[in-house]
């Protein structure tokens, strides 16, 4: 079982990791190896994730089962100046590439250490990391080396019992041309078992929805999915 201290509970078991993706990575297929229980976080039995050579930049997504509140993040990385010296986090914003967090603020972001034991937790503003879907890491340096090395990445919080489905809409193209694209937006669906009346009857409850689009709506370019 997953280790419960200050910084909560692991959500190892929250992460999706038949969806998790990575940009820039030598050797992408070894992604779901960084993602364990917290009490494995030291075992080097697996390949670690590499970057590009001559480019320590990677961006990785990572979706949830259902929403989560996140405490603490932790990264392991690789010796000789192969672990990243920054950390910049988006939430609930998939798709994510290079020239868009390059433009986007972060949510927080943070100045690393080279924690190669597994030692050092990063604590986020936590208000911020409430009901978070998609996580997207953005790790744009090294310590100098020429290529970032992960070999862990460790969560920490509460999970819920809130679980988003897709949701897409085909809506006008605010651009030249008018072609159509597909908007995928999430929506909470809160567990019938959790809005009871006295007398134990479930109650529906409408759905939240993340983000509202319509035909004549701007809508930023990282959402738009063109259709063929």
């Amino acid at each position: 079982m997953d280790t419960e201290q200050c910084g909560g509970t692991s959500l190892h078991g929250y992460i999706d990791t038949t969806r998790v993706s990575v940009l820039n990575a030598s050797n992408p297929e070894c992604l779901k190896n960084i993602f364990r229980p917290w009490d494995q976080r030291l075992a080097r039995d697996l390949e670690p994730l590499h970057s590009d050579e001559d480019d320590p930049e990677l961006l990785l997504s990572i979706p949830f089962t259902s929403d989560v509140k996140i405490r603490t993040i932790m990264i392991i990385g690789g010796p000789d100046g192969s672990s990243p010296s920054r950390m910049s986090v988006f939430t609930n914003r998939e798709g994510l590439d290079f020239e868009s967090v390059a433009d986007l603020p972060p949510v927080q972001e943070w100045g690393l250490f080279e924690n190669l034991n597994g030692e050092i937790e990063y604590p986020t503003r936590f208000t911020k990391f409430q009901g978070v879907a998609n996580l997207t890491i953005h790790l744009p340096t090294s310590f100098g080396g020429s290529r970032s090395t992960i070999w862990f990445i460790g969560l920490r919080g509460e999970g819920t019992k809130n679980v988003r489905q897709p949701v897409t809409t085909v809506v006008g193209c605010p651009t030249a041309g008018g072609m159509p694209y597909a908007l995928k937006v999430y929506e909470t669906m809160p567990q019938p078992q959790d809005h009871k009346t006295p007398a134990g009857e479930n109650i529906p409850q409408p759905p939240h929805l993340g983000y509202r689009c319509s035909a004549n709506t701007s809508v930023p370019q990282h959402l738009r999915t063109v259709i063929q």
